[in-house]
């Protein structure tokens, strides 16, 4: 997220009963998905305190890590948090806040402006999947999610003593999990066929119980499932489709952020 070295002299002011990080706002899609890979931060000397993801539906933070840094060097930890717009185990939209409870800690973090190009270069590639920005909330007691209400009066222009390495993408499983039922037919005839597939190679068969009337039934059976799954010409009737054809989903238009409409059609008219 941030492209550039610490200035030590400019040290975070700590105050009490403050919680310090980032505001992330994804965009209003199913398929957003923001990805925090890791986080760097560094103190003035070694200290020991605990990292916190809030969602905005939940009071207590949904992920926690402890944080231990070592002098003055930047020291990473690995996060492997996810942040979506809409999640299906909690609400749509909102702001997710990660961040520490000044409260925590012993030695003192740095900062640097976050209207400095270098600070916030992130921003011009992530802004349009979303939104970003430094927040300090002052008078948070039990360490719980603070008051979204004054997220406004809370951002700052300085960042927040730490930074982040995340990815911003596409994701469009939710879409498919939610249409899952719509894939069923199929991969039983696609589980059919593999299971006689796997009877007529199975080397273990007897011959003579095994006769070439049965095995001959099997092959029948295996051509009609994949007949009807992936479809073909049917003599004298012509082509027919199958389940894999009638799968084709088109996605165009289901998501303003990711799935936009075709780029041939005219969404509106401009003089």
């Amino acid at each position: 997220m941030i492209q550039r070295h610490c200035d030590l002299s400019q040290t975070l002011t700590q105050s009490s009963s403050r919680f310090v990080g980032y505001a992330i706002t994804p965009r209003e899609s199913k398929s957003i998905n923001v990805y925090i890979d890791s986080v760097a931060f560094q103190a003035s000397a070694s200290d020991t305190f605990t990292l916190y993801l809030f969602d905005p539906s939940q009071q207590t933070a949904i992920e926690s890590e402890e944080i231990t840094v070592t002098g003055k060097s930047v020291t990473w930890t690995d996060l492997g948090w996810d942040i979506e717009f809409d999640k299906s185990d909690g609400t749509a939209g909102g702001t997710y806040l990660i961040g520490y409870f000044e409260d925590d800690l012993t030695a003192t973090l740095y900062n640097q402006d976050w209207a400095d190009g270098s600070a916030h270069a992130a921003l011009k590639i992530t802004r349009h999947y979303a939104g970003l920005a430094p927040v300090r909330f002052t008078s948070v007691t039990d360490q719980v999610l603070p008051d979204l209400e004054r997220l406004t009066s809370a951002i700052s222009c300085k960042t927040s003593g730490f930074n982040l390495r995340f990815n911003v993408k596409c994701d469009i499983s939710d879409v498919l999990v939610d249409n899952i039922k719509m894939f069923g037919e199929a991969v039983q005839h696609a589980v059919a066929i593999r299971i006689y597939r796997d009877a007529l190679a199975n080397i273990g068969l007897n011959k003579t119980i095994s006769s070439g009337q049965n095995r001959e039934s099997a092959r029948e059976m295996i051509r009609d499932l994949e007949g009807m799954l992936y479809g073909g010409y049917i003599p004298d009737v012509g082509y027919r489709k199958g389940m894999i054809d009638n799968l084709a989903i088109d996605f165009s238009e289901l998501d303003i952020v990711c799935l936009k409409p075709i780029d041939d059609k005219i969404s509106q008219v401009k003089w």
